[in-house]
């Protein structure tokens, strides 16, 4: 019994110095731009102890009263990154041209420009994580204001979004 209570506690200890040390991806900002056609950033960061490996980021971008829902696995995906802990990265939306019936509908408040967000990521471990978000962005809102969706944001090591990142 005493080798499995220490077996148990090395693999609880192992397992929480990796969990501090690994790295925490995640959207630390949303902002609007708009000189002609809507680009949205976004500002990604490592909050963790060590670098992410691997970044892959992809982003929808779209005006319309509710939000787009998932996210399509078509989305075109960012080249890979290194992001190391507290180096902030900004990632970029294709411009967004709004054709006069969708900025009237936006300018009226009928509508919002939502973002969708997929980052994927190796910690140092070998690790691989995913993260969801999903903003919305009102016409009356400073531009760097966004609000989160109520669904659409989440994270993990599994299921769905991890066959969409590596397959």
């Amino acid at each position: 019994m005493a080798v499995l209570a220490t077996a148990a506690g090395v693999y609880c200890t192992r397992d929480g110095s990796r969990q501090d040390q690994r790295a925490w991806v995640h959207v630390d900002k949303h902002s609007l731009w708009s000189n002609g056609p809507v680009v949205v950033g976004l500002a990604l960061s490592n909050t963790g102890k060590t670098p992410a490996f691997n970044v892959v980021s992809r982003m929808m971008v779209s005006v319309a009263p509710t939000p787009i829902s998932p996210m399509p696995a078509s989305a075109e995906a960012a080249k890979p990154i290194v992001l190391h802990p507290a180096q902030p990265f900004t990632m970029l939306s294709a411009d967004l041209s709004l054709n006069a019936e969708q900025a009237a509908a936006f300018n009226s408040g009928q509508t919002r420009i939502y973002v969708r967000t997929l980052i994927c990521y190796d910690d140092a471990s070998g690790v691989r994580h995913w993260v969801t978000t999903c903003a919305s962005h009102t016409v009356r809102q400073p531009i760097e204001n966004f609000d989160y969706c109520e669904t659409g944001n989440a994270a993990g090591t599994d299921g769905f979004w991890h066959r969409t990142c590596w397959d």
